[in-house]
Order: C-alpha cells, then sequence, then structure tokens
C-alpha cells in the first residue's frame, strides 16, 4: 500500500514539475521586450517552410496568417516598376483557394493592402520617407506607429519584405530621361549642405531641367550610380567612408556584399524584366493570389530596348554602375533557382 501511494505522489510530482516548467517557458515567450529584434527577425529568421531544391539548396514558401499578424513590406527601388506592381497588389490579393469568392464582389478572403501591405511609394505620405531603402525601412517599421495598418504587439507581427530588381544599364538610362525631362526630383538631390562642395555636374544638374548625359554621369555623388545596390545594402556609402579606413572600392564591396545577402533572406523579390515570372513566383511563395496581372506599362518598356543607348553611353553606365550590375547577375541567379523549385519543377512533377 505504501508503494502505491508513493508511486502515486511521484507521478503527481513528475507532472507537476512539466506543468511549471511549461507556464515559465510561455512567460519568457510572452515578455520579450526587445522590438528591434522582433522587426529584424521578420527579415532574417521569419516563420517558414522549407521546400528541397533542386539544386540541392533550400527555398522557403511562407503561408500568410489571415488574423493580421503578417505584413508584406514593400521595398520600392524607383524606377523598376515597382510602383506598378504595388498597384497590382493594392487591388487585392485572395488567400489560396477560397471557394466563397465565386460570382461575389466583395471577397472574404481578400487580403486589402492597407492592413496588410506596407508600401514606400510617394503617392501614399507616411513617416518613413519617399523611397527608403531597406536599413532605413526596417528602423522605420520598429520605430513609428502610424504606418496606415491595424497593428498587432511587435511580439506578434511578422515582417515580410520584398523588392523588384531592373537590369542596371535600362534603369540608370531610365532615370536620366526622367531627370531631363522633369528635373532633379528632391527626394534624389544631393543634399543642399554638401551641394556647395559637390562637382560642378552635380551643382548644374540641380538647377532645373535638360540635364544633359555628361552632367548625370559626371557627379560623382549622384544617388542613381549604383542605386539598387545602395538601397539593399545595411550601410550608406558616405557613411562607411567617414566610419572606416576603407576605399571607395572597398566600401563598395562591402556594400554589394551586404546586399546580396539582404537578397537571400529577403521573403520574396522580383525582377522587372521577367513580370509574369514574378507575379507566379509571388503566389507561389506567399500561397496568394493576385486579383489582377502584373504587366508593364508603356513608359517601362520605352525604356527597355538597348538600341537606345549608345556604345560610348553604355560603357559610361556600365563602369559607373559596376555593382549594380555584379548585384543584378547574382539576383538573376537566385530567381531562376527559387522559380525553377517552386515552379518548374513542381509542374514537372504532378
Amino acid at each position: 500500500m505504501a508503494r502505491k501511494v508513493s508511486l502515486i505522489f511521484g507521478f503527481i510530482s513528475v507532472v507537476g514539475f512539466l506543468w511549471i516548467l511549461l507556464v515559465f517557458s510561455s512567460l519568457q515567450i510572452f515578455t520579450r521586450t526587445n522590438h528591434d529584434d522582433d522587426i529584424l527577425d521578420s527579415l532574417i529568421h521569419p516563420t517558414r517552410v522549407y521546400v528541397k531544391n533542386v539544386y540541392g539548396k533550400e527555398v522557403h514558401t511562407f503561408y500568410i496568417d489571415k488574423r493580421e499578424h503578417d505584413v508584406l513590406v514593400f521595398v520600392q527601388i524607383p524606377f523598376t516598376g515597382a510602383e506598378d506592381l504595388s498597384t497590382v497588389l493594392q487591388n487585392g490579393l485572395i488567400y489560396g483557394k477560397c471557394r466563397s469568392c465565386k460570382g461575389q464582389k466583395d471577397c472574404p478572403c481578400y487580403i486589402y493592402s492597407r492592413e496588410s501591405v506596407l508600401f514606400s511609394s510617394i503617392k501614399h505620405p507616411w513617416p518613413c520617407g519617399k523611397y527608403p531603402g531597406l536599413r532605413t525601412l526596417v528602423e522605420c517599421i520598429s520605430g513609428s506607429r502610424n504606418l496606415g495598418i491595424r497593428r498587432k504587439p511587435l511580439s506578434k507581427m511578422r515582417y515580410l519584405y520584398m523588392t523588384l530588381l531592373r537590369y542596371p544599364a535600362h534603369h540608370f538610362y531610365h532615370e536620366w530621361n526622367e531627370v531631363k525631362k522633369h528635373g532633379w526630383p528632391k527626394w534624389s538631390q544631393v543634399p543642399s549642405d554638401k551641394l556647395n562642395h559637390a562637382s560642378r555636374e552635380c551643382r548644374a544638374m540641380s538647377k532645373g531641367k535638360d540635364v544633359s548625359f555628361k552632367h548625370f554621369t559626371g557627379c560623382p555623388q549622384n544617388p542613381a550610380i549604383n542605386r539598387q545596390t545602395q538601397m539593399l545594402a545595411n550601410m550608406s556609402l558616405d557613411e562607411c567612408l567617414s566610419t572606416t579606413k576603407m576605399s571607395e572600392r572597398q566600401c563598395y564591396d562591402k556594400m554589394l556584399s551586404s546586399a546580396k545577402d539582404a537578397l537571400k533572406h529577403m521573403a520574396f523579390f522580383g525582377i522587372t524584366e521577367y513580370s509574369y515570372m514574378t507575379q507566379v513566383l509571388f503566389e507561389e511563395t506567399f500561397k496568394l493570389k493576385v486579383v489582377g496581372k502584373y504587366v508593364l506599362p508603356p513608359h517601362m518598356h520605352k525604356h527597355m530596348n538597348s538600341s537606345d543607348i549608345s556604345r560610348e553611353e553604355f560603357e559610361a553606365i556600365s563602369t559607373l554602375n559596376k555593382y549594380d550590375f555584379l548585384l543584378y547577375d547574382h539576383a538573376l541567379e537566385l530567381f531562376f533557382e527559387r522559380y525553377d523549385t517552386l515552379v518548374t519543377y513542381r509542374v514537372t512533377e504532378s
């Protein structure tokens, strides 16, 4: 009898101990207060589903939470077609297979962009500035409460970052044509406190329209140079030069490495030249259906013809934007790997 009582008390003690451990672990999870870590984790270590890559690597997909815990954050690089893609996403997204959507205008499966997508667009004023880079956007989301979405406690939010890249020659040439036609936009200009010490070409650009290609490429401080690398890097060129003893080439090498790493850990990125594949890969990555169709508008096609760029202009662009070309080559390889794994390989298997 005494032995049975002893066994019963022993069992109760073990169960009680396990219960205390469970409660303690739960308290640790829900008392996290480091908001910056929560935001950065959404880029580097978001919850994901791994898919075996046909090349032996791992590609991940994400299941968007319908309870508004997940937010897509679009890092919009100007003159890549990001505004057009964001317009398509604003028209509505549908969660996977939803039979109740048939014949209904207001589908209960829609994700409305105001609540589930953060657009860094100049069309929608918000606290993060016009066309913020990745690092600026992460820091802004961490500290701002005026983002236009219904936010849950930060410990329960998951931010999934995405962006769009474009062939650097067309990207740079397009931006020059826009500056030539409309003038240097304020969000892209050299800061006024640095303009007095800038080159003659930079000062000429700030005076108005009809900016020549020579002036545009002759301004060393022109933010359009390697813009895509700079917007995805974890530091700016000025910051690197002023805080380290590195040369400009060494700083760009470091920025390129961090931009490549950002692409690797981003939930999704697309390529402007492959608009159809970009939409398909987006849908496969997030298990969402885009209501509209992502098609590049005429003004984008106008600046996608390499024959419009002379040999001398192309050489100047490729020399200035060396790091954007290296980033784009890396992005293409990664993009096609993800597409083959999530789309092509699955279709072949089925």
